[in-house]
């Protein structure tokens, strides 16, 4: 299986891009009312959004790409996703950290437009997009 190779190139692009959230951070930690553990929780974030997509490149090889069905892969990633977080909010309302409300009729369809549109037709475009070039 073809591996696309370490470079130094590579290497300080995400040396670059931490360093940008470092200090995001630390600008947020002097103003006032700016949350450091918002940042630490969206550096985590990015962290296993990074290890997701080396993960997807690892293991839909080149001479599968043709093949690779992304529109499932995402169909079933997003049905683990509400399998496995459905539970907390019902948890998170009897305990009372956040309050479950249904949405009214007005922000269901916004919100419905954005997941065709913002979320599922980005995602599969990114992974198509990492399939062909790769995660970095």
């Amino acid at each position: 299986m073809h591996r696309k190779k370490f470079s130094i190139i590579k290497l300080l692009l995400v040396i670059t891009s931490l360093c940008g959230f470092i200090a995001i951070a630390m600008q947020d930690r002097s103003s006032d009312g700016g949350s450091v553990l918002g940042d630490l929780l969206t550096g985590l974030s990015a962290i296993i959004f990074a290890f997701y997509s080396i993960f997807l490149k690892i293991k839909v090889p080149e001479e599968q790409e043709s093949t690779f069905k992304f529109s499932w892969f995402l169909g079933f990633v997003g049905l683990f996703n509400d399998i496995a977080i459905l539970p907390l909010f019902f948890i998170f309302n009897w305990i009372g950290l956040e309050e479950f409300e249904l949405p009214n009729r007005e922000t269901f369809l916004l919100l419905t437009v954005n997941a065709i549109i913002g979320t599922a037709i980005s995602d599969y475009c990114w992974a198509r997009s990492l399939v062909l070039i790769g995660p970095l």
